[in-house]
C-alpha cells in the first residue's frame, strides 16, 4: 500500500505543478487532491511534520482554487492564521535530529512558497519550491522513498520552468 501510496502522490503533486506553470487554475483542484492522499501517506511512513504541512497545503490550495481576482481581507487574514498556526505547530518537531530538520524546512518553504503562489507572487513561490524539492528529495531518499524522491528532483526542474514562465 506504501508504494501504491508514493507513486499517486507523487504523480498529483508532480501534476499539480506541471498545471499550475501552465497556468490553470485546475492545478490547484489536483494539488488538494494530492495533498489529502499525502496526509494518509505522509502518516504511515511517520512523517509527521509533512503530515502536518498537508492540512495548510490544503488550505492554501482550497484558497488559491476557490478564490477570485479580489481577495477579501477576512479570508487573507484566516488564511495567514493557518499557516502561522501550522508552522507554530511544525516547530514542535523540529529538533529531532538532521531528518526532522530537513522535513521542516522543506515544509516551512512549501507553506510560504503556496502562500506566494496563491497571491501572485509566481517567481518567489517558484524559488523556494526549489529548495523545498530539494529538501523533500533528501527526506524521501533517507526514508527509502525513491519513487518520490525522484519526483521531487524533477519538481525542482518544473519549479524552475515556473520561475521562468513567471518572469513572461
Amino acid at each position: 500500500m506504501i508504494m501504491f501510496l508514493q507513486i499517486v502522490v507523487s504523480v498529483i503533486l508532480f501534476a499539480n505543478k506541471v498545471f499550475l506553470v501552465a497556468g490553470k487554475k485546475f492545478g490547484w483542484l489536483i494539488g488538494i487532491v494530492g495533498c489529502a492522499i499525502a496526509l494518509l501517506y505522509f502518516y504511515l511512513i511517520h512523517l509527521y511534520i509533512f503530515t502536518v504541512l498537508e492540512v495548510g497545503l490544503i488550505a492554501l490550495m482550497s484558497y488559491a482554487y476557490f478564490t477570485g481576482k479580489e481577495k477579501n481581507p477576512k479570508t487573507e487574514n484566516m488564511i495567514r492564521a493557518i499557516s502561522i498556526g501550522v508552522m507554530v505547530f511544525l516547530c514542535f518537531f523540529v529538533f529531532n535530529g538532521l531528518l526532522t530538520v530537513c522535513e521542516f524546512g522543506s515544509s516551512a518553504l512549501f507553506l510560504i512558497g503556496t502562500y506566494l503562489l496563491s497571491h501572485n507572487r509566481a517567481n518567489a513561490g517558484w524559488i523556494l519550491y526549489c529548495f523545498a524539492h530539494a529538501l523533500s528529495a533528501y527526506v524521501g531518499y533517507e526514508k527509502h522513498q525513491t519513487f518520490f524522491a525522484d519526483i521531487q528532483i524533477a519538481s525542482i526542474v518544473v519549479s524552475i520552468a515556473g520561475m521562468n514562465f513567471s518572469k513572461k
